[in-house]
């Protein structure tokens, strides 16, 4: 299993950051919680669990306002049938245990894990507000 990479940026003058999450799936959709020795979670992600088959829980370390742009994608090891497409599958971003809910789906709509070796990567924009 790979490392996640984490991108984040963010500026306090328009209230609006952006983080991207991108790992390569161990065993049982696996999400890795270390980078090199270092916390990977950048400053508005307090975790990221897998909670289910596809499913993936991020929790913020803060509310955010609203959710203003997203890209949820899978990068397949090797062509199949399995997880295809992502989604936004629950938000509340906005609460005081702020989370988005992602899953994976293969074309037939049904909740599907990722294989071993897909690149999963998650992109999400939104403006915050303070604690």
């Amino acid at each position: 299993m790979s490392n996640p990479v984490f991108y984040e940026s963010s500026t306090t003058t328009f209230g609006t950051s952006d983080f991207l999450l991108a790992f390569t799936v161990g065993a049982t959709g696996a999400v890795p919680t270390t980078n090199a020795g270092y916390t990977v979670y950048p400053q508005f992600i307090k975790s990221v669990v897998r909670t289910g088959v596809g499913v993936y829980l991020i929790t913020l370390n803060q509310p955010v306002l609203l959710l203003t742009q997203w890209n949820i994608s899978n990068i397949q090891a090797s062509f199949s049938t399995g997880a295809c497409d992502g989604y936004i599958s629950a938000d509340a971003s906005n609460t005081t245990t702020p989370t988005i809910q992602v899953s994976y789906f293969n074309k037939a709509a049904t909740a599907t894990e990722a294989a071993v070796g897909d690149s999963l990567r998650i992109y999400i924009g939104f403006r915050w507000k303070k604690a």
